[in-house]
């Protein structure tokens, strides 16, 4: 049995006129998304911190179907994201990238470190420090973390089928998440 660090991360959805998110931010301006991104991407350095773990393997969160109507450079926005939450959170520990091999040129770039790309679920679970990362799951909250499983074939679909997020995830099976929410530090 492996124990896993999955944080659920809700990425923003472009994807059709009718989402809520196109509308908002089509109508205040793309460049809008980048303080809303950056926020949700403290929670992920926040929570390395807190639990004293010594990586952060990034996904390209909202960077996939979702983006498809997204009206500006959405991985540009999202680069200056982790960067904005990094400087925000302190966070000094080590950042991979799981999937995405487009977001690791800028990233690297951009934070002035090595970034790698160490391959997707469930094979990167199998090394020998993976219980010592923050594996980031770019999740859609119209569904239980996990979504379709076997049946889905985004990152959320595979990490659901390859653990029990979908149980640990959910407040009306797992009480103790209840007990251990908190607020960002301001």
């Amino acid at each position: 049995l492996l124990f896993m660090h999955v944080i659920n991360v809700i990425g923003y959805g472009f994807d059709t006129t009718n989402q809520p998110d196109y509308q908002f931010f089509s109508k205040k301006g793309w460049g809008t998304l980048r303080p809303h991104l950056t926020k949700t991407l403290r929670y992920v350095f926040q929570c390395a911190i807190d639990l004293g773990l010594l990586t952060v393997v990034l996904s390209y969160v909202g960077g996939g179907a979702f983006i498809t109507l997204f009206g500006d450079d959405y991985l540009n926005i999202f680069v200056q994201s982790v960067h904005d939450a990094i400087l925000l959170t302190k966070y000094d520990g080590a950042i991979e990238v799981m999937g995405s091999t487009e977001l690791v040129p800028p990233l690297a770039h951009k934070l002035g470190r090595q970034i790698t790309n160490i391959g997707r679920i469930p094979a990167i679970w199998k090394g020998p420090d993976a219980e010592s990362k923050l594996f980031v799951n770019a999740w859609d909250p119209h569904s239980y973390a996990g979504n379709g499983n076997k049946g889905d074939y985004s990152l959320d679909g595979y990490i659901g089928r390859h653990s029990a997020v979908s149980y640990f995830s959910c407040v009306d099976l797992n009480p103790h998440i209840l007990k251990n929410m908190y607020a960002l530090p301001t």
